[in-house]
This record gives C-alpha cells, structure tokens and sequence, in this order.
C-alpha cells in the first residue's frame, strides 16, 4: 500500500494538481492501494467518493502530520510514501519515498516581495525540509531549473531528482473567438510575478505581433 501525504494541500494549484492525481487513481482502479492523508481544510468532491477507510482528514501542522504518520505506518502495510506537500516524511523511513516539490518560495524566499514574517517562516520550513531529507529519497519536480536550484539548495544529488511535468492536458475548442483576448486565472500572490509576464506579453505583442 502506497501512503500519500497532501496536508497543507487544500487551495491554488496545489488543489489542482491533487484533483488531478486522485482522479488518475481512482480511474484506473487502484484506489484500494493508497491510503491519503488530506488536509481539513479541503474541500473537494473526492472526499465523497474515496471510501472512508482509504483516507483521513487532518488539521495541518507537523505534530498532528508526524502522528498521523506514525499510526498508519503501525496500521497499515506501507510500501512506498509519496509526499505531495514539498515536505520530507516527519519521521525518518527506510522504504521507497517520493517527494513532489514545486513550492519555489522554499528555495529562495529572500527573492520575492514577501513579508518579514513570510521571508522567516519560509526559510525555517526549508531548513525543516534538509533536516528531514534522507540521501535515499527521491524528489520529483517539474523543470530543469527547480531540479538545480533544489540539488544546490538541498544538496540533493541530481540523480535523486527527477524531472516530471505533472499537468493536466486540456484540449482546446475550435470555436475559440476572433479577437485578441485571453483570460489567464491566477493568485494574486506576489511571486507568481504577474507584472512581468504582462510586460513580457506587451512586448511580444509590439515588437513580434505576438498575441
């Protein structure tokens, strides 16, 4: 049985992402090999449709997230982990893990218009993050450039991160309409750098007639 650990996953993209990933479960039928620890403060449909027994909901915080740990592992017979939160396992583990990481903030907070109290808080979690790395787990992200930057941050060995795009394909429609326009949905999060994608989006329009 495979653990997944998604606490503090419950809003953004990181909901996206785990929509996407439980539904890539549930249709291929191996639901009955994962047990998933959610974050309470999730709400998704999914938690309607996994049995009951397949998963536990959890207030988000590293106590209750190591105990949770600790009472599955004593429960159930994990094989494999996979953190999809950008955290290490709160307890040290001998069998295969896999971290999905994709939160640059952990990287190199001090880069972005943050609050003190934000620019602190970041930085303890990514020193929380190394102290709980093991030299045998794997990381999974989703450029080149997270992977160098996290091998360098982390001091991870390349080999141990993997490059794999995780996104879900959506078609487009041919009746798309003929003028100029778009609609890009988003946080408003500081260093997600809107600013600099439209100014880039401007001048891809003015000098390249690229819309």
């Amino acid at each position: 049985m495979i653990l997944v650990d998604t606490i503090y996953i419950n809003d953004s993209g990181g909901k996206v992402l785990l929509e996407y990933l439980i539904k890539g479960i549930i249709e291929r039928n191996s639901l009955a090999n994962y047990f998933i620890l959610f974050d309470k403060r999730l709400d998704s449909k999914y938690l309607q449709i996994i049995p009951k027994e397949q998963f536990k909901t959890l207030d988000a915080g590293e106590i209750v997230r190591r105990n949770a740990f600790v009472e599955t592992l004593r429960t159930h017979k994990i094989s494999k982990v996979f953190s999809f939160n950008n955290l290490p396992p709160p307890v040290r583990l001998q069998i295969p893990v896999y971290i999905y990481f994709q939160n640059v903030l952990l990287l190199n907070s001090k880069e972005f218009n943050l609050s003190f109290k934000s620019n602190i808080l970041f930085r303890i979690k990514s020193l929380y993050s190394r102290y709980l790395n093991i030299e045998s787990y794997i990381w999974i992200v989703q450029t080149e450039l997270i992977k160098e930057s996290l091998s360098e941050k982390y001091r991870i060995k390349a080999k141990n991160i993997k490059v794999l795009p995780f996104f879900e394909l959506k078609g487009t429609k041919n009746h798309l309409p003929k003028e100029d326009i778009f609609i890009y949905v988003a946080h408003g999060f500081p260093h997600k750098n809107h600013f600099i994608l439209l100014r880039a989006w401007e001048t891809l329009a003015a000098k390249y007639k690229l819309f």
